[in-house]
């Protein structure tokens, strides 16, 4: 497997979703997370997730908001994430440098040409 850095080809902005990992109780932390994705990521061209019990995409009821465990939670929603690629982040993973877009199209082309890779870290 070699990572080309080179290898720029743009990627289709629906093929990609990134997923923020939180919680309801954790909303300050979300809104911190979002300040620093777009003053650091400001070219981020993917649609951006936020994993957590009250999401619309979960739509779940009050009990199993209250009864699913955080687990249950992630995989309801890959399920519902209708994408071929994933950036799984967490929400107290703040951006503190700004991210390379072309390295991240460089991921997902190596991942697109080599079906033996499924994760990159």
């Amino acid at each position: 497997m070699i990572f080309n850095t080179i290898k720029h080809e743009k990627i289709n902005p629906s093929e990609v979703t990134i997923v923020v990992n939180s919680c309801d109780a954790y909303s300050d932390v979300v809104k911190i997370f979002e300040i620093a994705l777009k003053e650091y990521w400001p070219d981020n061209p993917f649609k951006v997730i936020i994993n957590k019990e009250s999401n619309e995409i979960l739509n779940y009821s009050n009990k199993e908001k209250l009864s699913k465990t955080w687990g249950e939670r992630l995989l309801d929603l890959l399920q519902k994430v209708n994408t071929p690629f994933t950036i799984l982040v967490f929400d107290d993973f703040i951006l503190e440098g700004i991210v390379d877009t072309n390295k991240i199209y460089s991921i997902i082309n190596l991942l697109k040409d080599d079906i033996k890779s499924s994760v990159f870290y």
